[in-house]
C-alpha cells in the first residue's frame, strides 16, 4: 500500500475538525499535480498543439500564493478535506485509495487539479488525452474501490471541457461515475470554477448552472 503523505487534512465548515469516523461516506480527497513533466508528456503536449494551435497554454501563477489560497479554499469546506500532491496518475490513484483504506473513508467528491489545455490534462508527470488514455485505464479503474454510488470527480485544469466534453467522457466511460469541469481558464486556488460549467457521463455532456449545484462542488457555491 502506497504511504501518503497528507499535507492538509481540512475542517468541517462548523470549525470541528473532520472526522472519517463520523463522516466516512461524506469525505473529499484532493490532490495536485506536481512534476516535471515526462518526456512521454511533453511528446503528447506537441503532438496537441500542433493539431490544435488554439488549444491554449499554461497558465503563470505564484506557486507559494496558489498554496496558500488552496488551503483557504480547504479550511471552509463543508465535508472532511484531505489534500495531497501526486507526482503521477499512479500515485494520484495510489494516494486516494490508500487514504480510503488508511482512514476508513469513502469519498463523495474527489478533485484533480494541475495544468490544462484544449484536449489535455496534465496529472503529475503524465498528461492525459484520449491517445493517451488507455495507457492509464487501468490505474484510474482501480479508484472505483473507493467509491461510493453518488461518487463524482471534479476537473480543476484549465479548458477541462473545451474540447466539448469528449475527453471526460471517455474518463466518465472509466471511472464509472460523472465528471465536472469547466471551458475556460480556472485561477489555482480560486473560489469558483470561471466560467461555464458542464457534467459528463459516458454518455453525454450536460450544461450546469452552477447556482444549482448548491455544494456539489466543494463549497464553490
Amino acid at each position: 500500500m502506497a504511504t501518503i503523505e497528507v499535507i492538509y487534512t481540512g475542517s468541517c465548515e462548523d470549525g470541528h475538525q473532520a472526522s472519517s469516523a463520523t463522516h466516512p461516506d461524506d469525505a473529499l480527497i484532493w490532490t495536485f499535480g506536481t512534476a516535471d513533466k515526462s518526456s512521454d508528456a511533453l511528446a503528447e503536449l506537441s503532438r496537441v498543439t500542433e493539431t490544435t494551435p488554439d488549444a491554449g497554454a499554461d497558465t503563470e501563477f505564484d506557486p507559494l500564493r496558489a498554496a496558500e489560497r488552496l488551503r483557504e479554499r480547504l479550511a471552509t469546506a463543508p465535508m472532511p478535506t484531505h489534500y495531497f500532491e501526486g507526482t503521477s496518475v499512479a500515485a494520484m490513484v495510489d494516494g486516494i485509495v490508500a487514504l480510503s483504506q488508511t482512514r476508513g473513508i469513502r469519498p463523495r467528491k474527489i478533485v484533480f487539479e494541475d495544468h490544462g489545455i484544449l484536449g489535455l490534462l496534465f496529472m503529475g508527470q503524465d498528461a492525459v488525452t484520449t491517445h493517451t488514455l488507455p495507457s492509464f485505464q487501468r490505474d484510474l479503474a482501480r479508484l472505483s474501490e473507493c467509491f461510493v454510488s453518488t461518487t463524482e470527480i471534479y476537473l480543476l485544469h484549465c479548458f477541462a471541457f473545451a474540447d466539448e466534453g469528449v475527453l471526460a467522457r471517455e474518463l466518465s466511460a472509466v471511472l464509472g461515475c460523472p465528471i465536472y469541469g469547466g471551458v475556460w481558464a480556472q485561477a489555482i486556488g480560486n473560489q469558483a470554477y470561471e466560467g461555464p460549467v458542464r457534467r459528463a457521463t459516458a454518455d453525454e455532456v450536460v450544461c450546469v448552472d452552477k447556482l444549482s449545484l448548491s455544494d456539489a462542488v466543494l463549497h464553490f457555491d
